[in-house]
């Protein structure tokens, strides 16, 4: 039996302005996210104020740089008042990691913060947040998988067919980072500041690159630009891992 699949779109609107599920996802990710780094925070005896201000930050050069990053790659003949409308969404999750990560080296280089420690706490509560935000990536259609035959999949009306639902795929994934991960915070040894963070990189890294051969989205070479970026994630990880391990 298909999954019905319903294109869930506007769930409130406040004079010109609409509210959709994608937005509600995204902002209930981030306060997810946002209690389950400051419930690390808190058990390890670190600044509470410091992580509500970083995680702000990160919130906000996230959905900047997801939304250039898509309106770089992605968005054809769109206006600037268009552009500027990034509750309908339209966001890549290169843009919003990369806008991220320059907004926490940002706000820790002006504070003088260490940088892996608070690194480490955002990779606990980040998985999360990313999990939630994919369910309203699915709820949009804002991803097309490719088509398949699988009772799990959806009958999505702009796919023409039955497709995987790699929104959905992404979000268990990362789900499962996230328990992971918050098990190894609490219970594993930590080899060096910036190891969970590692972690989290690595298996993202490697979620994304195989969920990614799902999808129709535009390949260079055979690999899509979201799978590019995962690779220099994973090598990005595993040298770290191996350089910071060896000394």
């Amino acid at each position: 039996m298909v999954m019905p699949y319903a294109q869930i779109i506007d769930v409130a609107s406040i004079g010109p302005f609409k509210i959709t599920a994608w937005g509600l996802m995204v902002v209930l990710g981030f306060f997810l996210a946002l209690w389950a780094i400051y419930s690390e925070a808190i058990r390890k005896k670190m600044n509470g104020e410091i992580v509500i201000d970083l995680l702000t930050w990160i919130f906000i050069g996230g959905i900047i740089g997801g939304r250039i990053g898509w309106l770089i790659t992605e968005a054809h003949g769109i206006s600037f008042a268009d552009a500027l409308k990034i509750w309908n969404g339209g966001m890549v999750w290169y843009g919003g990691f990369l806008g991220g990560l320059l907004a926490a080296y940002l706000y820790m280089g002006i504070k003088k913060i260490h940088f892996g420690k608070y690194f480490d706490l955002i990779a606990v509560g980040l998985p999360l947040g990313q999990a939630i935000g994919r369910i309203g990536c699915h709820l949009i259609g804002d991803h097309i998988g490719k088509q398949t035959m699988l009772p799990w999949g959806i009958n999505l009306p702009s796919a023409g067919g039955i497709t995987h639902p790699v929104s959905l795929y992404e979000s268990l994934a990362l789900l499962g980072i996230f328990f992971f991960i918050r098990d190894m915070s609490r219970h594993g040894k930590k080899r060096f500041d910036g190891w969970l963070f590692c972690i989290y990189l690595l298996l993202y890294g490697i979620a994304r690159f195989l969920i990614d051969f799902l999808k129709v989205d535009a390949a260079y070479l055979g690999l899509t630009i979201a799978q590019y970026v995962s690779l220099a994630l994973i090598a990005a990880s595993l040298i770290t891992i191996y350089f910071k391990t060896k000394k």
